[in-house]
């Protein structure tokens, strides 16, 4: 089908030879012998002309929304091709407006919708979800945050079964009975959830992470405290081949700010390892971003403190063996010297790293999506720079490899009027870009992507509609960006 969306994009040569940007700042101006009149109409039509600047091709996009705010923030994709996408909806019949729940939808490979299913916890309040699993039998996993009746904030995980039906709820409410936000989920081939998060202990915050079965029965809970018995909030996780769990987040040191703090626990919740790394300016330093190879090597990125950088941050990329030996950082510094922050990691199925986040450029309120391959090794094979069709700022969310070691990758790109695409770009596996394709009605930015075994890429987020409602879109591109 054709969308109205940002223009196709054919591949071309990927490394970018970057002009100077326009300044953020225009000037005004007037067309002599022109009047106020034709100017205001010239310039809705101009309006209309950039909000839907080229019809490009997708297999198709599906929206779901009420009256006001969806939001959608994670997508997962089972083996037969049907796509879960998870977010925060606004709740209308509550009598308070502002009540949100989770929502969650399963769509099918042509894009049918299959279900949807709302979580509104007991307080009727506040339920954001943050993430979303599915296992290889098509059960669905959701968790986030929701507002318990004398709890404050707690982490609440759902299942649900192919066809949508709730297996189970559980609520995970720490020792201080005060705020707990879960943050990232992960399921094991055995079908065991594990969540993590941030947990208050009342007077700072602790990494919780909570293992369940999968009938839903808690098998374990720990809690992560670090030197100082100050913040520490845990931003991803990631499990192996054999139920040997990974925790990665933020965390404070005794005199360096917030650090990198990963932490390794056996199947049974024993805590193996901790390995934190302080980058060489002695700042604040924190991961986005944790995954785990065949060989349960761990792989962590975000950004740390360089003193050359003038206090910027840079992309840190970590390697661990499985024991907690560093093997490797790498670092990443954009040419101009600015702030530079990974914010997503992937491993393909012979243990190359993959790295993409937010590059500063030669304006300093201006960002660029770089994606980085490195080998087993920590030898970088290719950095790539994708720019936005306007030249402003473009950040991704989120990255995904396929089989083959073809990367994509999904955020948004800024346009001239200030308004948002979607921007999704697919590499091979030696860097060379295969397409790029920019999506919005009025305004949106992408979240999440995942991709099937058939090499279709799907990608998820917010977008503005022509009715001034923010949705949940989802696309559908094939492998070829069609």
């Amino acid at each position: 089908m054709k969308i109205c969306a940002g223009f196709r994009a054919k591949a071309t040569d990927p490394m970018v030879i970057r002009a100077t940007r326009r300044p953020p700042l225009k000037t005004r101006f007037r067309l002599p012998g022109l009047s106020r009149w034709t100017l205001t109409v010239g310039s809705l039509l101009l309006f209309c002309i950039l909000s839907c600047p080229a019809a490009a091709s997708a297999e198709w996009v599906r929206h779901y929304g009420r009256e006001w705010r969806d939001e959608a923030k994670a997508i997962a994709v089972d083996s037969a091709g049907s796509v879960y996408v998870t977010g925060t909806s606004a709740n209308y019949a509550e009598e308070n407006f502002t009540s949100l729940d989770y929502a969650t939808v399963k769509y099918d490979t042509k894009g049918k919708r299959l279900w949807v299913r709302r979580y509104d916890g007991p307080k009727h309040y506040i339920d954001q979800a943050a993430a979303i699993a599915v296992d290889r039998d098509g059960n669905v996993y959701v968790t986030g945050t929701s507002m318990g009746l004398r709890s404050g904030y707690d982490y609440a995980t759902i299942k649900y079964d192919t066809n949508g039906k709730p297996q189970w709820v559980r609520r995970y409410d720490g020792p201080a009975g005060m705020n707990d936000t879960a943050t990232a989920l992960a399921v094991d081939s055995s079908g065991n959830v594990y969540v993590t998060g941030k947990s208050e202990n009342y007077t700072y915050l602790d990494y919780a992470t909570v293992k369940y079965d999968a009938d839903g029965n808690q098998r374990w809970v720990a809690r992560f405290n670090g030197p100082k018995s100050s913040d520490d909030e845990a931003s991803a996780i990631a499990v192996d081949r054999n139920g040997n769990v990974y925790v990665t987040g933020a965390s404070m040191g005794l005199h360096s700010g917030y650090d990198y703090a990963t932490v390794k626990y056996d199947p049974k919740g024993n805590r193996k390892w901790v390995r934190r790394y302080n980058g060489p300016g002695n700042k604040d330093d924190k991961p986005a971003a944790i995954a785990v190879d065949r060989s349960g090597n761990v792989h962590v990125t975000g950004g740390a403190v360089w003193p050359d950088n003038y206090g910027g941050l840079n992309y840190a990329t970590i390697k661990y063996d499985t024991n907690g030996n560093r093997k490797w950082v790498r670092r990443y510094n954009g040419p101009w010297n600015e702030t530079d922050r990974a914010v997503a990691i992937a491993v393909d199925s012979v243990g190359n790293v993959y790295v993409t986040g937010e590059a500063g450029t030669n304006n300093l309120i201006f960002f660029d999506y770089v994606t980085i391959k490195y080998d087993p090794d920590g030898n970088r094979q290719w950095m790539r720079r994708l720019v936005g069709p306007d030249g402003w700022s473009d950040s991704p969310s989120g990255m995904t490899v396929d089989s083959a070691g073809n990367v994509c990758v999904t955020g948004r790109v800024e346009g001239d009027l200030g308004y948002l695409k979607f921007g999704t770009v697919k590499y091979d596996t030696n860097g060379i870009r295969q397409w790029v394709r920019f999506y919005a009605e009025i305004s949106g930015a992408a979240a999440a992507v995942a991709v099937d075994a058939g090499g279709n890429v799907y990608v998820t987020g917010q977008s503005y509609s022509r009715d001034k409602h923010q949705d949940y879109a989802t696309i559908k591109y094939d492998a070829n960006g069609d």
